[in-house]
């Protein structure tokens, strides 16, 4: 009989040591995620303000985390012009508590975004930006939420997690 309940209370510590599973990533505007892009191209331009060091982090991100994983395409426009799909620019405000943000600019429907604008504000520049910003703000404008998994959604590296790239490769 004693074996039995060390037997059982060992199964029972087991399963009570088990974490309970991680909560994923939104994708959409109805699975707690941002809007989705309109199309399965992403095309980028750089506001004249947007400084140097801006410049090369997104530049890098698009390339190598939107681009390379996923089956988004992207370019970069020389001009601004209708087609643009994501505007990137800078701002300098000690007021707001974000490194950077993302918001539609112009809607195609209720879920779809036809223009992104990402905004990296300058104030928290020397201590915040990098990689990890620049991927997260660019999943936004695929329709990824906040981040817990893994990832730059998550802030937890410079590339977009295995299950955010499902996400984007199964809707783009």
């Amino acid at each position: 009989m004693r074996r039995r309940r060390i037997v059982a209370f060992a199964v029972a510590s087991a399963f009570m040591a088990v974490p309970p599973p991680a909560s994923a990533t939104g994708f959409g505007p109805g699975g707690g995620g941002y809007y989705y892009a309109d199309n399965g191209g992403h095309s980028f331009w750089y506001s004249p303000y947007l400084p140097t060091s801006d410049k090369a982090i997104t530049d890098w991100a698009w390339v190598n985390s939107l681009d390379a994983q996923t089956d988004m395409s992207t370019s970069m426009n020389s001009t601004w012009n209708s087609q643009v799909d994501v505007v990137v620019d800078a701002d300098y405000d000690s007021s707001v508590n974000a490194i950077a943000i993302t918001y539609c600019v112009y809607f195609v429907s209720s879920d779809k975004c036809d223009q992104f604008d990402i905004v990296y504000n300058e104030y928290y520049h020397a201590q915040y930006h990098g990689r990890h910003v620049a991927c997260h703000e660019i999943g936004h404008t695929t329709g990824l939420g906040e981040g817990t998994v893994d990832g730059c959604m998550a802030a937890t590296g410079d590339y977009f997690g295995s299950h955010d790239r499902s996400h984007i490769n199964g809707r783009y």
